[in-house]
């Protein structure tokens, strides 16, 4: 059984907590008071419209803000799954590997469905620090994240994961440099254990 509300519904109150639009149903009392009820736990009722933002505000800054925890997420994808050549005869000839991350702040929170906020940030290129959350990525507008393919972040993962971006790019040079030459006296000349010293262990 729903409870009754008092008064008459006026419109709709958007908030915004941690990038997340929360819409408050906002009531005018027979006594001509303002009035909401953001969730079951509270309702407000003030002379004017300025003070119920402000309390309902604060109170929803208080119960629905989000906790977040830095995180690396990782797209990585080989020719075994990449879908682009399921169809090709001789499919063992391709290799390809995508590799692509970027670090965050993930949300402990689930905030819909099965997803959780995510906020990108920068990481310092001489520490290797991720930057810190500040009031402006909070707020600003949230996208639908999964939490799937990350890996929990420290410096010294991201450097090794810069290590191994940088490998994988001296190699596609060494590669390309071997292939460029159409004689193919520099593919007979190639050593393995030389062309791929370059790649991490």
């Amino acid at each position: 059984m729903s409870r009754r509300l008092p008064g008459k519904k006026i419109r709709e109150e958007y908030f915004n907590v941690d990038g997340v639009g929360i819409n408050v149903e906002l009531r005018l009392t027979d006594a001509g008071k303002f009035y909401c009820a953001p969730d079951a736990n509270a309702t407000f009722e003030e002379a004017t419209l300025v003070e119920l933002r402000t309390k309902v505000k604060a109170y929803l800054e208080e119960t629905r803000r989000l906790h977040f925890d830095p995180f690396i997420r990782v797209d990585y994808i080989d020719a075994k799954k990449n879908s682009r050549y399921d169809n090709v005869r001789g499919r063992e000839c391709h290799e390809e590997v995508e590799l692509d991350f970027s670090a965050g702040w993930l949300s402990r929170e689930h905030v819909g469905g099965t997803n959780r906020r995510w906020i990108t940030v920068y990481v310092d290129e001489d520490t290797n620090e991720i930057s810190p959350l500040t009031t402006r990525d909070r707020e600003a507008t949230y996208g639908d994240m999964s939490s799937r393919d990350l890996i929990p972040f420290t410096p010294d993962r991201w450097r090794r994961l810069v290590a191994i971006a940088e490998a994988l790019a001296d190699l596609r040079k060494k590669i390309s440099e071997v292939l460029s030459d159409a004689t193919g006296a520099r593919l007979e000349a190639m050593t393995l254990p030389r062309l791929l010293e370059a790649a991490p262990a």
